[in-house]
C-alpha cells in the first residue's frame, strides 16, 4: 500500500469517528458531608432531585440485551444492575455509568466495581447534595480528566442545577473540576 492509500484510509477511519463518537460518563453521588471515597462510593440510592437531573439528560434504559453503546456495563447477565442512563446527541452516544446503581461489594473499605466503571471514564459528573465542597483527590485513580460538579437549588420552589465553574489544580496538571 502506498502512502496515499495510506493517508486516504486513515482519513476515511478518522471522519467516521467523527461522525459517530461513543462517550462514557461517570456520575457519583456525594451526600452532604461525605468527604472521602468510600463514603460517596458507598452510596446506593438517588434522591429525587438526581432523578430529575438524570430525566434531563438522558433516559432510563434497560441494561439486559441493550443494543446500543454500553460504556462497558455488562448488557447480558445484569453484572452492573438493571438500568442505566442513555442518550444521543447529534451522533455521539453517551452512556452515564452511575455509582449508585452498580452493584458493589463494600468489602475491605472499598467499592471495586463502581470505582473501576466510574474512574475509568474521563469525565465524571458529581451530584451534590447541599454546599459539600468537592476535591478530585477525595477519589484515586488517574484517567478521569474532567470533573462537572453540580448541584440542586430550589429558588421560589422552582429546581435548577449549578454548575460550578472550572479551576485547576496545582497537584494535578491534568485534573480540573469545574466549581
Amino acid at each position: 500500500m502506498n502512502s496515499f492509500q495510506a493517508n486516504e484510509k486513515i482519513y476515511l477511519f478518522d471522519k467516521l469517528n467523527d461522525e459517530r463518537q461513543n462517550c462514557k460518563v461517570g456520575l457519583i453521588y456525594q451526600r452532604l458531608d461525605q468527604t472521602n471515597e468510600y463514603d460517596i462510593f458507598s452510596n446506593d440510592n438517588l434522591s429525587d432531585d438526581l432523578l430529575t437531573f438524570l430525566q434531563i439528560l438522558s433516559e432510563r434504559v434497560r441494561l439486559k440485551g441493550f443494543n446500543r453503546y454500553r460504556g462497558d456495563l455488562d448488557v447480558k447477565d445484569d453484572l452492573h444492575g438493571e438500568y442505566s442512563y442513555y442518550t444521543q446527541y447529534q451522533n455521539h452516544e453517551i452512556m452515564f455509568n452511575i455509582a449508585p446503581l452498580i452493584p458493589s461489594t463494600k468489602a475491605n473499605g472499598q467499592c471495586i466495581e463502581r470505582k473501576g466503571l466510574v474512574g475509568n471514564a474521563f469525565v465524571c459528573i458529581v451530584f451534590q447534595e447541599g454546599d459539600t465542597e468537592f476535591i478530585p483527590d477525595f477519589i484515586s485513580g488517574k484517567v478521569t480528566q474532567v470533573y462537572i460538579t453540580v448541584q440542586p437549588i430550589r429558588i421560589e420552589e422552582q429546581l435548577y442545577y449549578k454548575v460550578k465553574k472550572k479551576q485547576k489544580f496545582q497537584n494535578d496538571s491534568n485534573q480540573y473540576c469545574f466549581d
